[in-house]
């Protein structure tokens, strides 16, 4: 039995089966060639190598570095606004209006009252007179004070005056100085015995009358004690405070009332003449005086007017022109010269009377010895009286009973 032949692959075939390997392999290329890709480069991941399947060829790649990320930046811390510190006028410390105000003591009683009796603001200076009344035995005081030159000066204090009549503008040797300009912490000025300072600017003071922001003014005395006072804009002195060398409180005076437009009440004597005796009658009456009121205005209106039914006699048609003082302290009275009418119509004794009865009002008033009266500036001439240049009425308290 004869062995069997091998069979020998014809070259055909292998060729076949070489030329279908090669077939599928393009078929694979195309098919990856095909394959939808995203818009843009595909991303490389880091450390990836690639095989190009055309080539063959490994290509070399450079690791991608991540983005490095934009610091967020902090932000700026806004600076604190200061506080806008306040600005002080020094005219608004002395009020020029009708006000009334009373302080009271460490006990609650009133030690001391302030009423407005005239003012003026012209250009070169402001300045008010105060009627001051207080529980000594020199009250009741008038003064005088003014803001000129960057102070508020006191210009002029005197005692013991129970009448009203204006002294605006008066000085006297010893001026003090309450408050300078500016007014900021540590403005300092010298006065009589120590020094004054503005020790704070916006100081919350709280009385009875409220709570108020004020300018705090210290007083130090060579002797080791001092003063500490409180100004308000549109009200003046709201509060003071005395201590010793020490340190003990010596004093207060705190403001408890502030009243406005209504002006203050003083009690005057009025005299009258009883016709056809020898007689005078007085009345005394409650005279309500307004800030810069004429005086004159309020002497005649009373002169004008007699209780009813008492027959005294009244000055229905005169008027006066003008009050004044002069530098011995006499007072010096202008009169209408319906006066001379009046006293025409009278008669002789009833004139002497009359007379008397005027320098009794006015002498008692402005607390002095003699009355210089005039008419129309002119000297005094009646039917049965004439006064020479210089002669003047003395008051007279004879004969003299009140009205019941």
């Amino acid at each position: 039995m004869k062995s069997p032949v091998p069979i020998t692959p014809r070259p055909r075939r292998r060729l076949l089966r070489a030329g279908r390997t090669a077939l599928s392999a393009l078929l694979l290329c195309a098919l990856l060639a095909c394959t939808p890709r995203e818009s843009g480069p595909s991303p490389t991941p880091a450390n990836t190598i690639y095989i190009d399947p055309g080539t063959g060829l490994t290509p070399t790649t450079t690791p991608t570095t991540p983005p490095t990320a934009t610091p967020t930046p902090t932000p700026t811390p806004s600076a604190t606004p200061e506080p806008t510190p306040v600005v002080y006028d020094l005219e608004s410390f002395l009020p020029t209006g009708d006000l009334h105000i009373s302080y009271t003591d460490e006990n609650g009683v009133v030690a001391l009252e302030t009423y407005v009796e005239y003012a003026d603001e012209a250009e070169d200076a402001v300045q008010v007179q105060h009627r001051v009344i207080t529980r000594d035995s020199d009250s009741p005081y008038v003064q005088v004070t003014q803001c000129r030159g960057g102070q508020l000066v006191r210009t002029y204090l005197k005692p013991q005056v129970g009448y009203t009549y204006n002294v605006l503008g008066s000085t006297q040797d010893e001026e003090e100085a309450l408050l300078c300009e500016p007014v900021t912490l540590g403005t300092e000025w010298e006065v009589k015995g120590g020094t004054r300072a503005i020790t704070a600017v916006d100081r919350i003071i709280d009385v009875s009358l409220g709570s108020y922001r004020a300018v705090e003014v210290t007083t130090r005395y060579d002797d080791g004690s001092r003063t500490v006072q409180y100004y308000v804009p549109d009200f003046g002195l709201l509060c003071e405070y005395g201590y010793a060398a020490s340190g003990e409180r010596t004093h207060v005076l705190e403001a408890s009332t502030q009243e406005s437009d209504q002006g203050f009440t003083q009690l005057i004597r009025f005299y009258f003449v009883q016709p056809y005796t020898s007689s005078i009658r007085y009345q005394s009456r409650r005279v309500t005086i307004m800030p810069n009121a004429s005086m004159g205005s309020r002497f005649i209106n009373q002169f004008r007017t007699a209780p009813s039914g008492s027959g005294l006699i009244t000055l229905d048609d005169v008027s006066i022109n003008s009050i004044r003082l002069d530098s011995h302290g006499y007072v010096h009275v202008d009169f209408s010269s319906s006066l001379i009418t009046t006293v025409s119509s009278i008669g002789r004794t009833s004139e002497g009377l009359l007379l008397t009865a005027l320098a009794n009002t006015f002498c008692e008033y402005y607390q002095t010895s003699r009355m210089y009266i005039t008419v129309n500036g002119g000297l005094y001439e009646s039917p049965y009286r004439f006064l020479m240049d210089g002669e003047y009425l003395s008051p007279d308290l004879r004969n003299v009973s009140a009205l019941d």
